[in-house]
């Protein structure tokens, strides 16, 4: 008798801790499928965060490659030729004594100025690059004041020989050798700052396009 009366007992309890561990397990896969749902949530944010600040440094890249080494790089273009054409002015000037034979002097003057003027504004508070502007300010106004100025005061004096004297000396070719050369380093090191930021260009790229798959696995 006492075993036919614990029997369905038994059997209800049996029930019971399987209906128990029936919920247990869902309420554990419930849990599994919210943690899952938060882990790929940030994961999705994460990766749309790193798309987002990639995207940043290559627009702030472009920004300098377009709007500093670029207009950089054309003014020192600019500076170099403006260079030859004063000391071809002043060449003229010496040997032909006409103010037409002096203006690629005048033209050129100018020009440089300006260019130095624009790379000032560009490049100027560049601790690399600004100290070799000054060297090409400074080349310049050296050749200027030692070389130009007295080349056609003494044509301007009625002295040509005075003129040719201070044009073709030693002094003359270093002090315009200095400006080449200084305007040269200057824009070597220009063109070597806006060639580094098209690489960092490349590769913010490439990682950007990296991080923009891997959102697009995300979701």
């Amino acid at each position: 008798m006492s075993e036919s009366r614990s029997s369905p007992v038994a059997c209800r309890s049996r029930q019971y801790g399987l209906v128990v561990l029936r919920v247990r397990r869902q309420v554990s896969l419930r849990r599994i499928l919210v943690w899952m749902s938060v882990i790929g949530f940030l994961v999705v944010m994460g990766a749309s965060l790193v798309v987002s600040f990639r995207a940043s440094e290559v627009q702030q890249a472009t920004r300098t490659a377009i709007e500093t080494y670029q207009p950089a790089a054309d003014s020192v273009n600019g500076l170099a030729l403006s260079n030859s054409e004063m000391e071809r002015g002043v060449s003229m000037y010496a040997l032909g004594g006409t103010e037409i034979s002096l203006l690629p002097y005048v033209g050129g003057e100018r020009s440089s100025a300006l260019e130095l003027e624009s790379l000032q504004g560009l490049l100027g508070e560049d601790s690399q690059v600004g100290p070799l502007i000054t060297r090409v300010e400074e080349a310049r106004k050296q050749w200027l004041d030692e070389v130009a100025k007295p080349t056609i005061s003494a044509v301007r004096n009625g002295d040509p020989e005075q003129a040719n004297r201070v044009m073709t000396s030693d002094r003359s070719q270093e002090l315009f050798d200095e400006l080449v050369i200084s305007t040269s380093t200057l824009s070597n090191d220009i063109d070597g700052a806006r060639t580094e930021t098209f690489l960092q260009i490349a590769s913010l790229t490439n990682q950007f396009v990296v991080a923009l798959i891997a959102v697009s696995y995300t979701h």
